[in-house]
C-alpha cells in the first residue's frame, strides 16, 4: 500500500506560523504592570521617554512595540534593555502610562536634564557648615560673584606682602580695591589680629585651588 505525502496549502502553513509567533510574543496573562515615572515640565526633555523592556523581549521587537503606542524608537542605550523613544510631547503622559501597562515594559521615565554638581576641591570645604547652611553651592550655579565689590571694615586683611605681613595663600586669586588703614592712617590695611582676614576669606578667598577653605 502506497502512502501519499500530506500536502497542506501554503496559506495554512503561513497562517499557522504567524499565529504561533503571536502566541509566543504576546504578554502572558500574569505579566506585571510596569512603572511610569513623570517629571515636572521644567525638568523634562520635550518628547523623549526612557523605556526599560522586560528581559524576555528581544531588541528587534522594540520598534514595533513602541510604534503600537504612538512612539518611535530613537536609539537603544548602552545599558542592556533600555532605549530612548520619541513621542508627541503633549501625549507623553498618555503614551508613557500605556507603555507601562503593556506587560512588556518594566519602567517608562521621562528624560530629564541633569547638570554636573560643582563641589569645590578645597580640602576643608566639607567642614564649612556655614556655607552649606545657606546653600552657597546652589547659589554658585547662578553666580560666583565676578565683578562684585564688598567692603570689609574690620581689623585688616592679609592681602599683601609688606614688612612683617604676608599675603595669605587663599587670597592669591582675590583682587583688592583701595585698601586703607584708618588706625595708622595709611594705605596698608594689613591684619594684625586675624579676624578681618577670616571675614574677607569667607567673602572672597580663592575657591577650587585645592588649598584650605572655600570662599
Amino acid at each position: 500500500m502506497r502512502l501519499n505525502k500530506l500536502r497542506l496549502p501554503r496559506t495554512i502553513i503561513i497562517a499557522s506560523v504567524a499565529l504561533a509567533w503571536l502566541v509566543v510574543s504576546w504578554p502572558s496573562p500574569g505579566a506585571e504592570r510596569g512603572v511610569y515615572i513623570p517629571h515636572p515640565d521644567s525638568q523634562h526633555a520635550a518628547g523623549q521617554l526612557t523605556v526599560q523592556f522586560a528581559d524576555n523581549v528581544p531588541e528587534d521587537r522594540w520598534a514595533d512595540i513602541v510604534a503600537a503606542y504612538g512612539a518611535t524608537l530613537d536609539r537603544p542605550m548602552i545599558v542592556d534593555g533600555f532605549a530612548v523613544v520619541t513621542v508627541p510631547d503633549d501625549r507623553r503622559g498618555e503614551i508613557g502610562e500605556a507603555l507601562a501597562a503593556s506587560g512588556v515594559v518594566r519602567t517608562v521615565e521621562e528624560v530629564t536634564y541633569r547638570y554636573p554638581a560643582a563641589i569645590p576641591n578645597d580640602p576643608l570645604w566639607f567642614h564649612q557648615w556655614n556655607l552649606r547652611l545657606i546653600a552657597a553651592d546652589d547659589a554658585w550655579d547662578t553666580t560666583q560673584g565676578e565683578g562684585v565689590i564688598v567692603a570689609v571694615v574690620d581689623t585688616g586683611v592679609a592681602y599683601e606682602n609688606f614688612g612683617e605681613f604676608k599675603r595669605a595663600p587663599d587670597f592669591a586669586g582675590t583682587s583688592f580695591a583701595d585698601p586703607y588703614d584708618f588706625f595708622d592712617d595709611d594705605s596698608h590695611a594689613n591684619d594684625d589680629n586675624g579676624h578681618g582676614s577670616h571675614i574677607a576669606g569667607t567673602i572672597a578667598q580663592t575657591t577650587n585651588n585645592s588649598y584650605g577653605v572655600t570662599g
